[in-house]
Formats: C-alpha cells, structure tokens, sequence
C-alpha cells in the first residue's frame, strides 16, 4: 500500500460470545485484512480496508470478534 496522510474509521461490528465484565483483562490478537476496495472520493484517493480480530479475556476465553472498516487516503489527491 502506498503511504497515505489521513484514515478515517468507517464502522465497527462487533459480535459477542461471552458477557465481559469490569476488571476484565481483554487482549486483541490477530489483525487480518479481509478486503481492500481502491476508490477515488470527495476527499482524496485512497483505499477501503476491512480487518477482522478476535478478543479474549484474561483467561484465554473467545469473547468477541470484532471487524472494522478503515479509508486511508491522501487529502486531495487523484488517481
């Protein structure tokens, strides 16, 4: 990917296994890219990428996969 200036977040899903509690310790691992979508906007040139990881508790437990969109782009920029 080409370096970009500026990203924004465009959602966030996240589906729970488990309830999580306060005091919880919550570790993110895995920080997969499941699709890139090059795309010529309003703002600048950048692309759409989606990532998908999980999170579990302090005892190692799956509680929630959470997946989430980000548009990395350079302000003004065209293709």
């Amino acid at each position: 990917m080409p370096p970009t200036t500026a990203g924004t977040v465009t959602d966030i899903e996240i589906e729970y296994f488990a309830p999580v509690y306060v005091g919880d310790r919550l570790k993110t691992k895995g920080r997969k890219l499941v699709s890139v979508a090059v795309r010529q906007t309003r703002v600048g040139f950048g692309a759409f990428m989606v990532f998908e990881s999980e999170v579990y508790n302090q005892r190692g437990e799956l509680v929630a996969k959470r997946r989430s969109g980000l548009y990395s782009y350079n302000p003004g920029a065209t293709q």
